[in-house]
């Protein structure tokens, strides 16, 4: 342990600045779903911390072995590079980046998951969620006085006082989390009065439980005709 203590130091600081972080973004937040989401963060970062601790704060007593403290290490390590500090509009400009790389089509070569093309495995998105994105914050930045360029701007500007941040990433997390609710909302209700909605909404319906494990009660025959790319969000 006495070989690691300069790092667990280190790590640990590095730990109380991203709890402070995130208790500015907690206080400033206007959203209830959200303040309870960076409360889970938060809650993650001090767990993680205590797994570092080979004897007891409180008792002083030995309470995890020399192995179980290098897991905890390795863990707490993965959840600080999950919260990086480093200026907002650097993690801005490179999160921006990611978000063209999922939604490029221009990235060519192997990929380890065939199921995702190279540049949605370099920005670890997919292009679905990006549409989803652009889709779910459409008023923020659909309108005649915001340039292309300057859309991701006006999604920051919009969301800001909801997640109390302007940090990108943090507003993308927001928004995928509440459209996610939103979208199994809409498909259950799909599923529960089917007569009311095509083939196409059904299958979409069925994907977006079968996606978050939701209970699934109806399995929808879709007919030769439907349209399988039903979303009850507006289009990009």
């Amino acid at each position: 342990m006495s070989r690691n203590y300069g790092t667990v130091r280190n790590l640990r600081r590095m730990a109380e600045r991203r709890i402070n972080a995130l208790k500015k973004q907690h206080d400033s937040a206007s959203s209830s779903a959200y303040r309870e989401k960076i409360q889970r963060d938060i809650t993650r970062v001090q767990e993680a911390m205590e797994s570092t601790r080979m004897y007891s704060t409180k008792t002083g007593k030995r309470i995890r072995n020399e192995s179980q403290v290098a897991r905890g290490i390795d863990i707490l390590r993965n959840i600080i590079d999950s919260f990086p500090l480093r200026g907002v509009k650097k993690r801005n400009r490179s999160f921006a980046m990611r978000l063209n790389m999922a939604g490029s089509k221009s990235f060519q070569g192997p990929t380890r998951n065939p199921e995702r093309t190279l540049g949605e495995e370099m920005a670890g998105i997919t292009s679905s969620q990006v549409k989803v994105f652009f889709r779910a914050t459409q008023r923020a930045w659909d309108r005649p006085d915001v340039p292309v360029e300057h859309r991701l701007d006006a999604i920051i500007e919009h969301y800001k006082g909801d997640t109390g941040t302007t940090d990108l990433q943090r507003i993308f997390e927001y928004v995928m989390s509440d459209q996610r609710n939103a979208d199994v909302a809409k498909a259950k209700d799909i599923v529960a009065n089917p007569d009311k909605y095509t083939d196409g909404e059904k299958e979409w319906a069925y994907d977006v439980l079968a996606d978050n494990d939701a209970e699934v009660r109806y399995m929808p025959t879709v007919t030769a005709a439907a349209v399988s790319d039903v979303s009850p969000v507006a289009p990009m």
